[in-house]
């Protein structure tokens, strides 16, 4: 609760910085940044913990495996004139997965009464969806200096922020019913390290490395019956460990 609480006080800080920086007179500003981009990500393997409170049945899922997920976004960055290095910036995207694939999981299950057993279990494909919008404090240096690129033309920048993840899971065939939906909107941390090249004097092309760090919880029911026991209301939780490579152009105004 209190990273939690944190974070949503670097979302209300930072985004209070980028209002005072667009309601500020146009000398005080420096260039403004718009970005379109694309790439494709990668999640590491994680632990999936599943309650299942109406059968008294607590499991835990080992090193899940994800597909590889494509992303688009952009991005709106305020270089501030003052201080040239330091930059705020309003990033959206969209992950297209990252999928949970078809594969048989090492699952500790645990029944009340009963005890704990190691056992491998078969799961079904999850198609899942993240939308991201973050909150960047962004540093740059400039590299290349001319009088024509006064920033720059070479800048590598680092940017760190708090992020909100909306992410939706969509099951496919664990559960009875089939293709039951959950979403499920949580804080947590975007980071990067990019390079920025300007084509010209206004327009620009990059590549970022970018880890995403949030956690994902889920709700069905499930009306499958075991050993004359419906397992009713399922709920699951697990931390996301994203990385991605995108690139994409970038306007100077």
């Amino acid at each position: 609760m209190m990273i939690r609480q944190a974070s949503a006080s670097m979302i209300i800080g930072v985004f209070a910085a980028f209002v005072l920086l667009l309601s500020a007179p146009t000398q005080v500003r420096a260039e403004l940044i718009a970005e379109l981009y694309g790439g494709n990500g990668f999640t590491q393997k994680h632990n999936a913990h599943v309650n299942l409170p109406d059968a008294g049945i607590t499991a835990t899922h080992e090193a899940l495996q994800f597909d590889s997920a494509a992303t688009i976004g952009g991005r709106v960055i305020y270089w501030i004139d003052t201080f040239s290095y330091l930059g705020f910036g309003l990033d959206a995207s969209h992950f297209f997965g990252p999928d949970q694939k078809n594969q048989i999981s090492l699952t500790n299950l645990c029944v009340a009464g009963v005890g704990c057993s190691m056992s491998p279990e078969t799961l079904k494909k999850f198609n899942n969806n993240v939308t991201t919008v973050g909150l960047d404090v962004m540093l740059r240096y400039p590299l290349f200096v001319s009088a024509q690129f006064t920033k720059g033309r070479l800048q590598p920048y680092l940017s760190v922020g708090p992020a909100m993840f909306i992410t939706t899971l969509k099951d496919t065939d664990n559960f009875i019913p089939a293709r039951q939906s959950s979403t499920y909107t949580s804080l947590g941390v975007k980071a990067g390290a990019g390079l920025m090249l300007f084509l010209t004097k206004s327009i620009g092309a990059f590549i970022e490395y970018r880890d995403s760090n949030f956690q994902a919880k889920n709700k069905y029911y499930n009306a499958r019956v075991v050993h004359d026991l419906t397992l009713g209301k399922t709920l699951g939780n697990a931390t996301f460990n994203t990385q991605a490579i995108i690139g994409g152009i970038s306007f100077s105004f």
